[in-house]
């Protein structure tokens, strides 16, 4: 993935930014416009991503449908403007990306040695933000993924990949981003402060 991802970089425009895009998705009428408008909402933006209806890293949509009809339905309700749509992500995933063509003139390209498509983007996403970039999840962005590719991942040489690719980005950082990317939801419900105060909260886990 790493090597592919750079291909498509390395023969693109310096002026352009980069849309990562997998083969197996459909792009929903207005989900790259409002990417677009995420990416250049503020200054230092380096990339933003999608909601989907199948992917990882925690931007799932909350529905399920039974069509692709009803999942392209379901964006023209998603994909309109709305009152600060955005997270703040360590890393996104890589279905449909939105690099800024900043990120990448800096020099930021995928890490080579890192082959599994989930790890690439995780350190993708701890590199660019370790130099002052912020990565935002858009809510208002909805991109349609068949995510075909699920079942490779139970290939015995697959989950060998996965360990050596885990074990190459723990030992890069110092700290296993994959554990930090699991927000602890069960925690919303000890707060009992009224849902439309601003409060700040501080966890502190055994990480």
């Amino acid at each position: 993935y790493s090597q592919a991802y750079n291909i498509g970089i390395k023969n693109a425009s310096c002026d352009n930014d980069i849309l990562i895009l997998h083969s197996d998705t459909i792009v929903t009428p207005n989900s790259i416009m409002w990417l677009k408008m995420g990416l250049y909402e503020q200054g230092q933006i380096g990339a933003v991503g999608a909601l989907s209806n199948s992917c990882d890293n925690q931007q799932l949509i909350s529905v399920s449908f039974n069509t692709i009809e009803e999942y392209i339905d379901y964006s023209h309700r998603i994909n309109l403007p709305a009152v600060s749509p955005y997270e703040a992500k360590v890393w996104l995933s890589g279905f449909c990306i939105l690099i800024s063509n900043t990120v990448i003139n800096d020099g930021n390209i995928f890490d080579e040695n890192i082959s599994h498509h989930t790890y690439c983007l995780a350190d993708f996403g701890v590199n660019i933000s370790s130099k002052g970039y912020s990565l935002l999840l858009c809510h208002n962005s909805f991109v349609f993924h068949h995510c075909q590719c699920h079942e490779l991942t139970t290939i015995p040489s697959i989950d060998d990949m996965t360990k050596k690719c885990h074990s190459y980005l723990v030992g890069k950082w110092g700290f296993d981003i994959m554990y930090y990317s699991n927000s602890r939801d069960e925690l919303i419900n000890l707060i009992k402060e009224n849902k439309n105060q601003k409060i700040n909260v501080l966890e502190i886990g055994c990480g």
